[in-house]
């Protein structure tokens, strides 16, 4: 898949909606109330599928800014899976130097800008230790980075990096595997008022978000969520040549089956995800193997599941492959 330069995409003239995302400045810390920098990336060749998350939230909490830190290893062929959830003080671990932003949080941290990122991380026996260089267009969710999600937050600026080249290792229960493959950056910030009862942080309500990056160059951005009664379904795109467009969709939580239960929350999380898309000929099957990849939060209000599953299906005709996350936050079924 041949991709022009990240920066060549964003001086190319958009005809489309314009932009509120002012992509060199959104990268660093907004000073909102959720500040957060999601990296999920995947290497799928010679025998091996592996995955990893590593999502940075600075947050308000009863005592002042955190940094919430979920960090997930999938092996996707012997369906091994560990995750970890940390909560720490933001003082001192978020700070921006000679252009280099530098989030830390306990044995986790990620630093660079828009032309290279490094990530560290571990937990047990299970590491990260990558390389991310942004490659191809950015994705403006829902047209022009800026909406409305959930019923509480009204102030939300979103924009994706699906294709980021990967490169460096990622170690499973000790077996340390080098790689070379695709990360997505999610990159979202939102001003609302984040209450609290007994120390725990109220959710905002409960959505579904799927992060789906094909081989072909087509990357979707798929948010489904209620507000005031009223489900919305929409799908941000962008295809190889960096040209975007935005979607109603139907509802993907509809059609979506095959529930496992969480053993430790008892949480209930549909793993098999259909998405279709006619007016551009898209349809496509997603599948989380090993079902079972609930990111269980230092917070029990914040318990989500973070699906890394594979992705199969037709583009105009053409059968293609790729990689999804699905994210569920909030009380699901």
């Amino acid at each position: 898949m041949k991709q022009t330069t990240l920066l060549n995409h964003l001086n190319r003239p958009t005809q489309g909606v314009p932009s509120y995302v002012k992509l060199e400045e959104a990268f660093y810390p907004q000073n909102a109330t959720v500040d957060s920098w999601f990296y999920t990336g995947n290497h799928k060749a010679d025998g091996i599928y592996i995955s990893f998350l590593l999502h940075f939230i600075e947050m308000d909490s009863e005592n002042g800014r955190v940094i919430k830190t979920c960090f997930s290893v999938t092996d996707h062929l012997t369906g091994e899976y560990v995750a970890n959830d940390t909560v720490i003080t933001a003082k001192d671990n978020i700070f921006t130097q000679d252009g280099q932003l530098t989030i830390q949080s306990d044995t986790y941290k990620a630093v660079g800008n828009l032309n290279e990122i490094r990530l560290t991380g571990q937990f047990e026996q299970s590491s990260i230790d990558l390389v991310l260089k942004p490659q191809g267009a950015v994705i403006n969710n829902g047209g022009s980075g800026y909406y409305p999600i959930v019923m509480n937050i009204k102030e939300n600026t979103h924009f994706s990096i699906p294709y980021m080249a990967m490169t460096g290792n990622i170690t499973l229960n000790g077996k340390s595997h080098a790689v070379s493959g695709n990360c997505w950056l999610d990159r979202q910030y939102q001003d609302f008022t984040l209450g609290f009862t007994g120390g725990e942080p109220v959710h905002p309500g409960a959505w579904a978000w799927l992060g789906i990056a094909m081989e072909d160059g087509t990357a979707i951005s798929i948010w489904d969520y209620p507000i005031d009664g009223i489900n919305y379904t929409f799908a941000s795109l962008v295809f190889a040549n960096g040209r975007q467009a935005v979607i109603e969709i139907d509802s993907i939580t509809k059609n979506a089956k095959e529930i496992w239960v969480s053993p430790q929350t008892g949480r209930r999380y549909p793993t098999h995800w259909v998405v279709n898309i006619p007016e551009f000929d898209i349809a496509l099957d997603i599948n989380a193997n090993p079902k079972g990849q609930e990111i269980v939060a230092s917070y029990e209000t914040m318990h989500k599941y973070e699906g890394s599953s594979a992705v199969v299906g037709v583009i105009k005709g053409k059968a293609v492959e790729g990689h999804c996350m699905i994210e569920l936050s909030g009380p699901w079924l």
